[in-house]
């Protein structure tokens, strides 16, 4: 009995200054993820600024599609798959309020989604199969919607999804 109280009274320092350590750590990672606003404010940005870049990509898609010119828009929605991309790489890092983790992990899943999807549309109409184009059309306005509905409460202009932009 005596060596596991001597064990015991040599770790509980080390485990104490550990838990403290732990502790402070896990209070300034809350306080850099901060709230709901501080979240927005931090990423509206990079929405914006990706939004003006990618404006015009997907123009014209549409009718080039409804024409029957699907390796034309290839390209196009190829593009708007490595921008969405790129948002989605920039987004991840940031802090998230430890209230809301879930939500905007949910959120990215849903984002994730419609890009591996616009990636499968750009291969689909370079590959000419306009069917399946419009199915994963179907799917991308749903994963857009569901993911808008995640973070409603959070007042996002540039960071929801818009369908409209991609069919």
């Amino acid at each position: 009995m005596g060596h596991w109280v001597r064990f015991v009274s040599r770790l509980l320092p080390f485990a104490v200054a550990l838990m403290l350590a732990a502790a402070t750590a896990t209070g300034s990672f809350a306080s850099a993820a901060g709230t709901r606003a501080d979240y927005v404010e931090r990423v509206e940005p990079i929405c914006k600024a990706a939004n003006t870049a990618n404006a015009g990509v997907l123009q014209g898609v549409k009718d080039e599609v409804a024409r029957g010119h699907l390796k034309q828009a290839a390209p196009a929605v190829l593009r708007a798959a490595r921008g969405l991309e790129r948002v989605i790489g920039r987004l991840a890092p940031v802090p998230r309020p430890p209230a809301d983790s879930r939500r905007l992990t949910r959120w990215l899943g849903y984002a994730k989604n419609g890009d591996r999807l616009l990636w499968k549309m750009g291969r689909s109409l370079r590959a000419e199969r306009k069917g399946s184009v419009q199915a994963m059309a179907n799917e991308l306005v749903r994963e857009a919607k569901r993911a808008n509905a995640v973070v409603v409460g959070f007042d996002f202009d540039y960071c929801r999804l818009n369908p409209a932009r991609f069919v």
